[in-house]
């Protein structure tokens, strides 16, 4: 049985994002400004969607703790997913 259609909650979502490395290395790479990487994951696009909603919004960069993201920028990226920038 394949789940590649499932629905899941942004929460759900967020928390997977947080804590995929890819994730991370697409958010930094856009902050970075550095050019896109055609090869990547979803989560690579993920997040770099994420950046661009948080330069958008001008909210603060968002910061791994312990590998991590902190607790105010997964709240960042639920309001992202319910705002459509992370699909």
């Amino acid at each position: 049985m394949s789940n590649a259609r499932k629905l899941i909650s942004a929460e759900m979502l967020a928390a997977r994002c947080a804590k995929s490395e890819d994730f991370k290395v697409g958010y930094n790479s856009f902050v970075t400004n550095k050019a896109f990487d055609y090869n990547a994951t979803a989560y690579y696009e993920r997040g770099r969607a994420f950046a661009i909603y948080t330069s958008a919004v001008k909210a603060p960069k968002a910061v791994w703790r312990e590998g991590k993201l902190a607790k105010t920028a997964t709240e960042r990226l639920i309001n992202a997913v319910y705002a459509g920038y992370v699909r």
